[in-house]
């Protein structure tokens, strides 16, 4: 077995976090330079271009379930993991998956505003919850994939990797302004409980990187109806 089996799912997260932090970097750019410019004449259109990476991410790991290729890497993956780590077990990732999220919160706490209030803040993440859980839980019902220790059929995909992620966009969104340090501390975490939760045998590779995206697609769109929830109440009281 070559020790550089593991290196795929390395690779792919890092892709993801890196890709999703040069998004903040545009967000942040976009957001200084519309300081200057009527609030009006900015569109609500759904951000397709920030959910390329995620979504294609989610299409390519569902699209090829069934190919043989990503079954080797899975494979692969595991018992490079066994091989070398055959008795790893530990219970902090079940911890990690929900600091992301509760980080906003904190800050908070501490007096460090992000882009909205604290029941903003608590509608948003709401909303990503009930779409990020609502999806994982069908498509684990659907798609009835065995987890690597053979424990149970609900691997695919991953609730703790898209929990994590999920956290880690929300981060992101809320104080991805003030330093795109807040979006790498949250990616760095999502990464390191996706990646535990194969070391403790619970989930495959492709189990992984699909609950990474639906994990970023889910905060998202939390907050694009919240902007758009807001935008409509905000027109409908001006007039």
């Amino acid at each position: 077995m070559k020790k550089t089996a593991c290196m795929p799912a390395f690779i792919i997260i890092a892709v993801v976090a890196v890709a999703q932090q040069q998004e903040s970097l545009v967000i942040l750019k976009d957001t200084v330079i519309q300081v200057s410019r009527p609030t009006a004449q900015s569109k609500n259109f759904f951000p397709v271009k920030s959910v390329i990476v995620p979504g294609t991410l989610v299409l390519y790991v569902f699209a090829g379930l069934q190919v043989e290729g990503l079954k080797n890497i899975n494979r692969e993956i595991k018992e490079q993991i066994r091989e070398n780590h055959s008795n790893f077990s530990t219970g902090i990732d079940d911890y990690m998956q929900y600091t992301t999220a509760a980080s906003p919160f904190i800050l908070e706490a501490a007096g460090i505003k992000g882009k909205h209030n604290l029941k903003e803040k608590a509608i948003i993440y709401g909303m990503a919850l009930v779409i990020m859980a609502g999806t994982v839980y069908a498509v684990k019902t659907i798609t009835h994939q065995l987890r690597p220790d053979g424990s149970n059929c609900k691997s695919f995909p991953s609730g703790h990797t898209a929990n994590a992620f999920m956290g880690a966009e929300f981060l992101k969104q809320e104080y991805g302004f003030r330093s795109p340090w807040y979006g790498y501390a949250g990616y760095t975490v999502a990464s390191g409980t996706g990646i535990l939760r194969m070391y403790n045998n619970k989930h495959w590779f492709t189990d992984v990187v699909t609950g990474a995206g639906m994990g970023i697609l889910s905060a998202k769109l939390s907050y694009w109806i919240f902007s758009k929830i807001k935008r409509n109440k905000s027109t409908t009281s001006g007039q």
